[in-house]
């Protein structure tokens, strides 16, 4: 596994009152409330993210300060026997041609540096092409602020066997605001021998491109909000889709997926826990090939002004979608995966991916009608798989409970027959038509951070009444249509205020469920109330209430 590592040390302090060991358990615990993941990958347990953990624990105590003085002391650079340049001159790569940290001898090309370092530096020009110049990512910059007119590479045999690459960070950039570091990379000197996922040149492909990522972060802003840092979550998953976007060849991330997978249904998707910050590289994957492959360092940019998830929104919002929508397209596109992977649709290489498992207490087998309560974890997602349906058209709805005035949710109804349906809101109704023996599975995702309950219910359309949804209409959630469903041939529908002043007539003119703007005859939004309206038909009418909410 590559590390975000900005800063490898070791805490060599001791104390009459406590050990090295202790102040290493200690430090665990701090990390732990830092990052508030509940488990941590070794790059976590050392590196960047503990050196800031330790600087933001010393905010709220300084008089611990003594404990971790040579914690916090600058790391010089390696000594290294040789250097040589890359092609472009942007980068100096240091290494040896003896002793432990010794890098492969071979030189086919007979120009007096090994194979090895030749081919690194080739990769190096070439991310830096890839991401400075075709994506728009910064370099990554100098003590001044302005990019760095060399950079650094030292190749390293590390004493952690599961460790390829480091970013190490060294000196605080004080013009640029917030956190922000100079920083050198070191990778490992082999690529061989190690307990990772791939060897050789193609991990050292991977290696750079995740590790020249993080370098590139270091020039915009490392947020912390109160004493948690929030941003972890981001900072890895764009760097893994970096690996992918540069070198889809690799396929490196295809060690995080199985514990995503596992675990995707009550994980948040900002959480610093291992596997998933590395597996959600595929998100960005999806969102590139979506919206746009310039989407992540957009963020970046964004980023400058506010944390990353809050950065996340505000693009996607520039994009015309939301992070609730894409959540759901993320659920709809991890769903086709495995052998239920569809050529040409979804993940290219989707069918090389673990096929999401629902577990048994997910399943359910419908009659005529189904329902169900269920809880979905914050910021998560949730399937629930539904067999024998009947072969006629259904209603499925979600409804919320309790939770209010949190960021809405989606839901949908995804079936080999039917995949590239378009989420809906929760509170409104989706129309289903399964295939005989179809399986159906209902997807529901929670973008706010606290857990939903919700209340899943599906009949045959034809047991319901004509109603209207969603119910109350929240236009002040960017909502700007309300349905009127199951209405009879020949209806005409009324919209009256309390007062009893007709608002609005529509008439059905085709299908059963119809689309209203909830505008009146003069073509203005209704505003903040309680109305009525009666569906008319010529063997029945039906008289209703609803709420609008701006």
């Amino acid at each position: 596994m590559r590390s975000l590592s900005l800063l490898i040390f070791l805490l060599l302090f001791r104390a009459p009152a406590l050990q090295a060991e202790d102040v290493d358990s200690l430090t665990i615990g701090i990390i732990k409330d830092f990052t508030g993941a509940e488990t941590l990958s070794p790059e976590m347990r050392g590196g960047f993210v503990r050196q800031l953990a330790i600087r933001n624990y010393l905010r709220r105590f300084p008089e611990k300060s003594a404990l971790f003085a040579s914690a916090l002391q600058k790391v010089a650079a390696p000594q290294r026997q040789n250097q040589s340049f890359s092609s472009s001159g942007r980068f100096v790569l240091h290494y040896d041609s003896d002793g432990i940290h010794a890098v492969p001898p071979e030189d086919v090309a007979n120009n007096g540096i090994p194979d090895f370092i030749d081919s690194a530096a080739v990769y190096l020009d070439h991310v830096w092409q890839v991401e400075v110049e075709q994506l728009g990512f910064r370099p990554p910059p100098d003590i001044d602020g302005t990019p760095a007119a060399q950079y650094h590479i030292y190749f390293t045999n590390f004493s952690d066997p599961g460790l390829y690459g480091q970013t190490v960070f060294q000196d605080e950039i004080a013009s640029l605001p917030g956190e922000n570091y100079t920083s050198y990379i070191e990778l490992h000197h082999t690529f061989q021998g190690g307990s990772l996922y791939t060897f050789g040149l193609r991990a050292m492909k991977a290696t750079i491109a995740h590790e020249f990522n993080h370098a590139c972060q270091l020039g915009y802003r490392l947020w912390t909000q109160g004493f948690l840092f929030t941003d972890l979550f981001f900072i890895e998953s764009s760097a893994v889709w970096l690996e992918e976007y540069v070198y889809g060849e690799v396929n490196d991330y295809y060690q995080y997926l199985p514990g995503l997978f596992e675990g995707i249904q009550r994980v948040p998707f900002t959480a610093a826990n291992y596997p998933y910050l590395y597996g959600n590289g595929i998100f960005w994957l999806m969102s590139g090939l979506t919206l746009s492959p310039g989407l992540v360092p957009e963020i970046w940019e964004q980023i400058m002004q506010e944390p990353a998830f809050e950065a996340i929104g505000t693009v996607f919002r520039r994009h015309n979608t939301s992070f609730a929508e894409m959540q759901a397209r993320y659920g709809q596109w991890l769903y086709f995966t495995g052998s239920r992977a569809l050529p040409g649709q979804f993940y290219p290489e989707a069918a090389d991916y673990p096929m999401l498992t629902i577990k048994e207490e997910q399943h359910f087998v419908a009659a005529d009608t189904l329902s169900f309560r269920a809880t979905v974890g914050r910021k998560s997602l949730a399937y629930f798989s539904i067999d024998d349906l009947p072969s006629v058209r259904q209603r499925g709805q979600v409804r919320a409970e309790g939770a209010l005035n949190t960021p809405a949710g989606l839901f949908n109804h995804l079936s080999l027959s039917d995949p590239q349906k378009t989420a809906v809101a929760i509170s409104s109704a989706q129309i289903i038509a399964p295939l005989p023996g179809d399986t159906v599975t209902v997807l529901v995702t929670n973008p706010a951070d606290t857990l939903q309950n919700i209340f899943y219910s599906l009949q045959s359309d034809t047991l319901i009444a004509s109603s209207i949804g969603p119910n109350p209409i929240l236009l002040n959630e960017g909502r700007d249509r309300a349905w009127f469903y199951n209405v009879p041939e020949q209806a005409r529908i009324f919209i009256y205020n309390l007062n009893g002043r007709l608002l609005k007539k529509i008439t059905r003119r085709g299908e059963r469920d119809i689309s209203w703007d909830v505008r009146d005859k003069n073509g203005q939004l209704l505003s903040t109330g309680i109305y009525f309206y009666i569906i008319q038909a010529p063997e029945s009418h039906k008289r209703g209430k609803f709420a609008v909410i701006r």
